[in-house]
């Protein structure tokens, strides 16, 4: 399997581009695909260049698809098709296009998830006026994880808030079981007596207390709202 890098800024390399800051992002792909699909034996392929006005701008590029014309050898990967295209002037973007759709159904993009001849019309006109707006299958692969992270996180406080809050609750219940008022300066002063902290390592005031608990009440309300919902279905 063959797959293409673009270098598109930093120092020209002389060898190897494993270190190369434009080559990372693309690399990290290429080793994500590879560890997915371990029968496969890639050979990597890069050019360097700061502007495009054609295929001629790429010649490692065009050398490897003019090796696959005429036979059902292995696809050419690359990150995003779009890349060939952000650092073309728009008046060249036309000519690059129709010179490589000849080679269309060579050239996959992973973001794309198909082959150029696989292109729709619409995705055909992005390439030529919004090129720039593609982000690359790396960058999004790090937003989704990012984000995924982030969800992930508010999950865990959320479950250690209603943990608390379940917390208190059965400090209120226990005061009144003891006939103690159980208004919240009792509760907060009973947690803290028993070294019951605040999601936050605080101590507990009457006014933390009350939010924790509408909070849960506000929780309980939710799960039986989502059950009746459930069995109108």
């Amino acid at each position: 399997m063959i797959f293409y890098v673009l270098l598109t800024y930093g120092i020209r390399p002389t060898r190897a581009i494993k270190s190369h800051p434009a080559a990372k992002a693309q690399l990290a792909l290429i080793d994500r695909v590879v560890s997915l699909n371990p029968q496969i034996k890639p050979e990597v392929v890069f050019d360097y260049a700061r502007s495009v006005k054609g295929l001629r701008s790429l010649p490692r590029l065009a050398n490897v698809l003019a090796r696959l014309q005429g036979f059902d050898g292995p696809k050419l990967l690359l990150d995003d098709l779009s890349r060939l295209f952000r650092i073309a002037e728009l008046r060249d973007r036309e000519r690059l296009l129709k010179e490589l759709q000849v080679y269309g159904s060579f050239l996959f993009s992973l973001k794309h998830q198909k082959t150029l001849s696989e292109f729709s019309t619409n995705e055909i006109h992005n390439l030529i006026l919004h090129a720039e707006k593609s982000k690359s299958p790396a960058q999004q692969q790090r937003a989704g994880d990012t984000a995924n992270a982030r969800a992930a996180s508010i999950n865990s406080r959320k479950g250690r808030s209603i943990a608390v809050a379940r917390q208190l609750q059965a400090l209120k219940n226990e005061l009144l079981q003891r006939e103690v008022p159980a208004v919240n300066q009792n509760v907060a002063d009973e947690a803290n007596a028993r070294g019951i902290r605040t999601t936050r390592g605080g101590k507990w005031t009457a006014q933390n207390v009350d939010r924790m608990l509408k909070s849960l009440e506000r929780v309980s309300v939710e799960f039986v709202s989502g059950q009746d919902h459930a069995r109108d279905q």
